[in-house]
């Protein structure tokens, strides 16, 4: 945690499938956690990029912790919601670099042990 706390603006960084779940580093990074996010997903914002391989445009998943991205110069790319309306933000672009998050659009592999984008 501390290499990602020191890096944030002195190098580009990404995020794969999660972030880190630290408050201080989330909040330094423009990103707060919300609620969880439960039954079907659907993508509010974004274009689906994955038709035909994956369930889109709505899923049912498991309660997934929820991602807004507040720095004003993110932009998102793609953001989803759920039956109750609550968003989170799964890929997006900031200064400081941005994030590819899950289970959306990270697919896993039939193996069940690894993850792809």
């Amino acid at each position: 945690m501390e290499w990602i706390d020191r890096s944030v603006n002195q190098l580009p960084l990404v995020f794969f499938y999660d972030l880190p779940t630290n408050g201080e580093i989330l909040e330094k990074l423009g990103i707060s956690r919300q609620q969880e996010l439960t039954g079907n997903l659907k993508i509010v914002q974004g274009k689906n990029r994955v038709k035909g391989r994956y369930p889109l445009p709505s899923a049912t998943f498991d309660p997934l912790t929820a991602y807004n991205v507040t720095s004003p110069d993110a932009k998102v790319l793609i953001r989803v919601a759920d039956n109750k309306g609550h968003t989170s933000d799964l890929m997006f672009k900031t200064s400081w670099g941005g994030a590819v998050l899950a289970p959306l659009p990270v697919l896993t592999l039939a193996n069940g042990k690894e993850a792809c984008w």
